[in-house]
């Protein structure tokens, strides 16, 4: 695990390099293997992104808030990744195509009264084989024969989020327990 020092130069070093290629800072950030690390949180928000997409825990997004600023939480569903699926659950495309129905049946339900969100990654080495690609297109032709659907980016998602809900689930960072208490960023690295 890298120190704060040295995950923090390397951020820095990701932000600047992205700004000179595309002209603009990420606004987003999900860690490699969906790994962060204790100061993760407080790095990102230092570095001026907006949203985080590595907890696991909401289908909804929320505002974190860090310090004096804010975050924008998008929780992406590993378990719906190609990589996660295929490498490391031994899962066949079929039966991953069947968890994205799923998924998305459970929420477009549940979306009627509260906007539901999915996101999850695809990677071109290992969703975009044509054996597997042809099913992501199967995904999408479901999910667009449902009325009130929006495929959108993760930046669009945070902006909608925060003009209509930006107040609607707010938490403070640290935003989980240890032991029934409220934690401290401390006890997150007590837990390695």
């Amino acid at each position: 695990m890298k120190k704060r020092e040295r995950e923090k130069k390397d951020l820095e070093k990701t932000v600047k390099i992205v700004k000179g290629t595309v002209g603009q800072s990420p606004r987003g950030y999900l860690s490699t293997g969906v790994a962060p690390s204790g100061d993760t949180v407080e790095i990102i928000t230092e570095l001026g992104y907006t949203y985080w997409m590595d907890p696991q825990h909401e289908e909804t997004p929320y505002t974190l808030k860090v310090k004096n600023k804010e975050l924008t939480v998008l929780s992406y569903l590993q378990d719906l990744n190609d990589y996660s699926s295929y490498q490391r659950s031994g899962r066949t495309p079929r039966e991953l195509l069947q968890m994205w129905k799923d998924c998305f049946d459970y929420l477009y339900e549940e979306g009627a009264s509260d906007p539901k969100f999915m996101i999850w990654g695809n990677h071109p080495f290992v969703g975009g084989r044509p054996f597997r690609a042809l099913l992501l297109r199967e995904f999408i032709r479901y999910a667009k024969g449902h009325s009130r659907v929006w495929f959108a980016r993760a930046g669009d998602i945070v902006k909608w989020y925060r003009e209509n809900y930006r107040d609607a689930q707010v938490e403070e960072w640290p935003n989980f327990t240890i032991a029934g208490r409220g934690a401290k960023k401390s006890d997150l690295f007590k837990l390695r």
